[in-house]
């Protein structure tokens, strides 16, 4: 594979493709109209406008996510509520998240052909498709690119131990889980890189004890200020071993089988085939950290650790949609998308040797 030039002409021909890409893909998404949720969300908000009081009020159907909603509102005024700029803003957001995300990728040493093409293949990826469809799934964009910051600030703190890098952790991870609870499971992916870095557990946990109250104090303040929305039945529904078990093999095979070869999941429930697709790649992942190779084996964790956070959720509240799971997977599709561009770069090097 040949060599890419680390410079601004890179960077600049790489993010005029990548939007390029972006707008053959999605630019039609600006003549979608609201959709259900999106109606029911924008509802709330807009009551919110006229009652403030109504903002924090507990029986609301989404639960409060400042970040997100401050975006919703700026997005309001600015477009007179028209569906179409939100979906242009919403596309942008993932372009600039895909952006961001190939510079995050270079911050943890990785080679700049392989960060280049991990985030082309994650802005293409349609296993998470609904994330971007959806103006209701804006806060998993939003999510991210906060989520993106504390991966940047953590590892500069790793490396340099410097405490203004710990505070930009901190506050970038309660951007990232005011804006989506879920984030709450990149905690522990900072104790494991933690432990990459250092070698030692309890190391790994004195170094990340400030991310570690960050999260449990956020987690808290979001499940009190909602515990009768939706998006905390997973929290509240008692945990079931095979459920739970069923829901990581099947979210960890749809990551795979519907990540660029197929436009949609073929089917709403969890069939044998890609359960044992999900099984498979659970394996290869405890497999590739076994065998320590690194950085694919950290990517690979990290889609497991970010599908977390999903898998106790009732099946009534995935199977009713028209393809399975697909915005739960905004962000594990990073490590799956990082995986497979890998697997690209290690067979053009063989091929080319």
């Amino acid at each position: 594979m040949f060599k890419l030039p680390e410079n601004r002409l890179t960077y600049f021909t790489f993010a005029i493709i990548m939007a390029s890409l972006a707008a053959v893909s999605f630019g039609s998404l600006s003549e979608h109209l609201f959709d259900t949720d999106d109606q029911e969300w924008s509802n709330e908000l807009l009551t919110s406008l006229e009652n403030p009081s109504y903002y924090f009020f507990s029986n609301r159907i989404f639960s409060v996510r400042p970040p997100v909603d401050l975006v919703y509102f700026a997005s309001y005024f600015l477009s007179d509520n028209n569906p179409a700029a939100y979906h242009v803003i919403q596309i942008l957001l993932h372009l600039a998240a895909s952006l961001l995300l190939a510079y995050t990728f270079r911050q943890f040493g990785i080679g700049l052909e392989l960060s280049l093409l991990s985030a082309l293949l994650f802005l293409m990826n349609t296993a998470h498709f609904r994330a971007i469809h959806w103006i209701s799934c804006l806060c998993y964009i939003l999510a991210l690119i906060f989520v993106l910051g504390v991966l940047i600030c953590f590892i500069r703190f790793l490396q340099s131990r410097r405490t203004g890098w710990l505070v930009g952790t901190m506050l970038a991870l309660t951007a990232a889980i005011s804006s989506h609870p879920s984030t709450v499971s990149l905690t522990l992916f900072c104790i494991y890189m933690s432990w990459r870095k250092s070698g030692s557990i309890r190391q790994a946990f004195l170094l990340s004890k400030s991310l570690i109250a960050v999260t449990l104090v956020c987690g808290i303040l979001i499940y009190l200020g909602g515990a009768q929305s939706n998006q905390v039945h997973g929290i509240s529904t008692s945990p079931n071993l095979i459920h739970i078990l069923k829901n990581l093999f099947w979210f960890l095979g749809r990551l795979i089988t519907s990540a660029h070869w197929l436009p949609l999941g073929l089917s709403d429930k969890p069939d044998f085939w890609e359960l044992s697709v999900g099984l498979l790649t659970c394996t290869l992942i405890f497999v590739l950290l076994q065998r320590r190779l690194f950085p694919v084996s950290d990517w690979a964790i990290w889609s497991f650790l970010m599908i977390l956070p999903f898998i106790n959720h009732p099946p009534s509240e995935i199977r009713w949609l028209p393809a399975g799971p697909s915005r739960q997977l905004y962000l594990p599709s990073i490590g799956s998308s990082f995986v497979l561009a890998w697997i690209i770069w290690k067979l053009s090097h063989q091929i080319g040797s």
